[in-house]
């Protein structure tokens, strides 16, 4: 499979095109990584049982997360955006960006997209729990 932002391939035929709902720019030291990264999200790639273990180690390392940590990562599955949560927290907004990185770091996660894909899983996980819809 390749992808491309552009409708005309030299010596490629397009058989199929996908629509995208969201996009991020990656950039960095570890830019193919992050591209890897976002593709495998996109498309897919891992079986239902590696993504449920998955889902049980990083609940594991939730565990590990600092108390503002974990309350950061419970905002961003709220739906509060970095700006938002600085102002909730009465923090500056590069410190909610390093506690995002820390997050991600302890998570073993990529980017940031995959940062708030796994707040909201753990946020309507919790909620379900709950019982609150």
């Amino acid at each position: 499979m390749l992808l491309s932002t552009t409708e005309e391939l030299q010596g490629f035929a397009i058989t199929d095109y996908l629509g995208l709902v969201h996009g991020e720019v990656v950039s960095g030291a570890n830019i193919l990584r992050d591209v890897m990264a976002t593709v495998t999200d996109f498309v897919g790639g891992r079986s239902a049982a590696y993504e449920e273990e998955l889902v049980h180690s990083r609940e594991a390392v939730l565990q590990e997360l600092s108390d503002r940590e974990l309350q950061v990562f419970d905002l961003l599955g709220r739906g509060l955006g970095t700006r938002q949560i600085a102002e909730t927290l009465n923090v500056s907004i590069k410190t909610v960006q390093a506690y995002c990185a820390r997050i991600k770091q302890k998570m073993h996660l990529n980017t940031a997209s995959q940062l708030l894909r796994e707040a909201v899983r753990w946020h309507d996980r919790q909620m379900e729990g709950s019982g609150a819809a």
